[in-house]
């Protein structure tokens, strides 16, 4: 038997839906061994409930009471059709691991709910359901006719897809395709709709399609609930992979994250849609929701809607309204397909009319692509961490980012030509490891942070031994290391960490990694037991590490089993860092190493360093514009722009031999610089009559030069500055500009300019 409880489920507006999910008592049992061509099956509203133990295959399947098909039990029919015209409520479990599948040619095959009345679908732990012939999913499917006036009830249905179920058809259509004829007209409020049609995909639940249909005027939900939609390959569909024509209108799709889970969306390509959405009628609404945000995976780069003429002029189509991150991760997305068709002032991404949407936070995975398409859009944020921003249009495009009191800071390593940047608010944006060009950025808000990737570091290290230094190799070799530790500056910024990701070739045995960084020389170390003695195909042994964000890691080291060499010691090893744990860059690679000294912590005696190949940042913006309040800081950037317009009083820190450009027209009152790590260079350095510099390093640091400037305006103002040196302020030394260099000298000390 199975049993069911619904009461989690709810509409829109939180109320639960009608009826439970209630124990099915068995009162009559089908056990017909697999026959072919068999009769009809019907169960009527009235009659007792009704299970399939067995194997069977029927032509036409009615439930209009409670049909069950038992666990493992495979049913075939030609037609399926739950809940045909009814007063009630006809239920179909299909038990954990069972399968239907509907074999019909027509398309309406699959019917689940048919005019009045109520449907459920309930599929078990890794149940099946496929239409193999038409390809149809027929939900909530309506009326067969154009309904009169009499008629005032419409069809109520509920499709749940359990933990690892699936549900495979070429279309699933909410409604049938005759609906845009036949259906009669909806007053669905449009702020608060009844739910009508409920599906919900629980933890590994998958829908596959080739496309979605919205072909009925009442509110659809889909709820995220660990589940995902997936779509099918296909040549012989055009237009969006959802897609909802005139009959729709009015009548919003609400696909909705539940329990912190997204709204996940798999779209592998090879397919001729245009879009991720198109619309019929600019009423058509789609309303993203939840707690979990969206996730967009896959290889394909689906423009995000097709306007097609039908795109709403003062409110969107597509509404942005869940909380969390709007995530691409694989492939990409474009804002539209036809830039012209969509009011620049009224797209997807936008805050002008709040109550229709909100600015989302945009993360772009590595490796994956944001496309503005030429369209303006509006956003809380983008983190784009080795994924790209680009702009496919021959028009330029302006991102706004910052919009929110509560908005986060937005992290861009790759910025295509023809985009423009908006800076609102007090957060961040960090720009930078690697080459990058932009039509402008205007800094109305917050820090402005340029960095070269080593400065910025990685979100993902990982830490692989290759080989151990045990002389045979055999399996009882075990690499042992009981610490592993990420440096920065001399630093331990091993934790905290998000996450660890580990893998295994061969047959392995892994005692708690995470011991290995838990900054505990007494715990259990890293423990692998190789399972054969070729060393081509012993099992290798890999930590990697997940942070939150961008870690700088500038050397690394681990500390042994013992206080001396060990057959069990890593002898050849690789470091990598990246983005993301399957995209990764090599940092630091070692063979042939032994351990010959251990220092009295633990730790084998050297530091290596992690070699960053990507270089400096090379950043072009063409018009530079910097608000009042904001702050520059650049840490080996190389910065570069054909216009530079700032205000007077400008806060510039300098690390790393960064160069950012300067003129005559602005006045700087504060500058912090290391010059033991490179010293950085302005191409004009006009300082204000009183301000400071902030100098970090050694006292060594202090005899050279601190800055370099092409040339200094009011350069006498230098004298009045005051200096801090790993801050404390230096009472005897002032400063003064010559040959390109501003250098400090004992007060008393004088020199001429002439």
């Amino acid at each position: 038997m199975i049993k069911r409880n619904a009461s989690s489920v709810k509409t829109e507006s939180g109320a639960p839906l009608h009826g439970t999910w209630k124990a099915v008592a068995v009162l009559a049992v089908l056990a017909f061994a697999a026959c072919v061509n068999a009769a009809d099956l019907t169960v009527a509203q009235g009659d007792d409930p009704v299970t399939i133990d067995a194997n069977s295959t029927y032509d036409a399947v009615v439930v209009n009471g409670e049909l069950t098909v038992a666990p493992g039990v495979t049913l075939t029919c030609t037609s399926l059709t739950v809940a045909d015209d009814i007063a009630g409520t006809a239920q179909l479990v299909v038990g954990d691991g069972a399968t239907v599948t509907v074999t019909g040619t027509d398309d309406n095959a699959t019917k689940i709910g048919v005019g009045s009345g109520r449907a459920e679908v309930y599929l078990g732990t890794g149940a099946k359901f496929t239409a193999t012939k038409s390809g149809y999913f027929n939900f909530c499917y309506g009326y067969d006719s154009a309904p009169d006036a009499s008629d005032t009830a419409m069809t109520e249905s509920l499709l749940v897809v359990g933990t690892n179920a699936t549900l495979t058809c070429k279309r699933f259509c909410f409604g049938h395709d005759n609906n845009k004829y036949t259906n009669k007209p909806s007053s669905i409020d449009e702020s608060y709709p009844p739910t009508n049609a409920v599906v919900r995909l629980d933890e590994g639940a998958e829908i596959s399609v080739q496309r979605i249909e919205d072909q009925l005027p009442v509110a659809k939900q889909v709820l995220f609930n660990g589940g995902r939609i997936v779509q099918r390959t296909s040549s012989g569909l055009t237009g969006g992979f959802i897609r909802m024509p005139y009959a729709a209108k009015k009548s919003p799709l609400n696909l909705e994250g539940t329990n912190g889970c997204p709204i996940s969306i798999e779209l592998v390509g090879m397919c001729s849609f245009s879009a991720f959405a198109n619309f019929g009628s600019t009423d058509n609404i789609i309303n993203l929701k939840g707690d979990g945000g969206f996730l967009k995976t896959g290889a394909a780069i689906f423009p995000l809607a097709n306007a097609d003429d039908r795109w709403s002029a003062s409110r969107p189509n597509i509404r942005c309204l869940f909380t969390g991150d709007f995530v691409i991760r694989e492939g990409g997305f474009l804002v539209a397909t036809d830039a012209t068709k969509i009011n620049a002032n009224n797209n997807i991404f936008r805050t002008a009319h709040s109550s229709y949407s909100r600015p989302v936070d945009m993360v772009v995975e590595s490796e994956a692509v944001f496309d503005l398409a030429g369209v303006d859009c509006v956003m809380n944020s983008v983190k784009a961490l080795g994924g790209v921003v680009t702009n496919s249009a021959d028009t330029s495009a302006t991102l706004t980012i910052g919009v929110l009191d509560d908005g986060r800071d937005s992290v861009i390593t790759h910025v295509k030509p023809g985009i423009a940047i908006v800076k609102k608010g007090n957060a961040a944006l960090t720009l930078g490891g690697m080459d990058s060009t932009m039509e402008s950025l205007d800094m109305q808000g917050g820090t402005l942070a340029m960095k070269d990737v080593q400065r910025m570091g990685y979100p993902f290290y990982r830490f692989q031994i290759d080989r151990i230094k045990y002389a045979e190799l055999d399996s009882t070799a075990r690499a042992r290391v009981k610490e592993l530790a990420f440096m920065a500056g001399g630093e331990d910024v091993t934790r905290p960490y998000k996450a660890l990701h580990y893998d295994l070739s061969g047959i392995s045995t892994v005692v708690s990694p995470e011991n290995m960084l838990d900054g505990d020389m007494e715990t259990q170390y890293y423990d692998l037991r190789a399972s054969s003695s070729s060393d081509d195909k012993r099992a290798k042994v890999g930590v990697t590490v997940e942070y939150a964000d961008c870690r700088p890691v500038d050397s690394y080291r681990w500390a042994p089993r013992y206080a001396y060499s060990s057959n069990t010691d890593p002898a050849s090893w690789r470091v990598f860092g990246g983005y993301s744990k399957d995209n990764l860059t090599l940092l630091d690679q070692v063979t042939g190493f032994t351990v010959t000294d251990v220092t009295s912590d633990g730790w084998v005696s050297t530091n290596f360093v992690c070699s960053y190949n990507n270089g400096s940042s090379a950043l072009h913006i063409g018009t530079l514009k910097l608000a009042n309040d904001a702050k520059v800081v650049a840490a080996g950037a190389q910065i570069s722009c054909d216009t530079l317009d700032a205000a007077n009083g400008l806060e510039l820190d300098l690390a790393n031999g960064a160069t950012v450009p300067l003129t005559a027209a602005q006045s700087v009152s504060k500058i912090s610089v290391s010059p033991e790590k490179g010293i950085a260079t302005v191409s004009v350095l006009n300082p204000e009559s009183s301000g400071a510099l902030y100098v970090t390093g050694t006292r060594q640091t202090l005899k050279g030069a601190l800055l370099y400037a092409g040339s200094c305006e009011n350069v006498g103002n230098l004298a009045a500055w005051q200096v801090y040196f790993n801050g404390g302020l230096l009472e005897n030394r002032r400063l003064f500009y010559a040959n390109g260099e501003v250098r400090l000298l004992p007060v008393g000390f004088m020199i001429s300019f002439r």
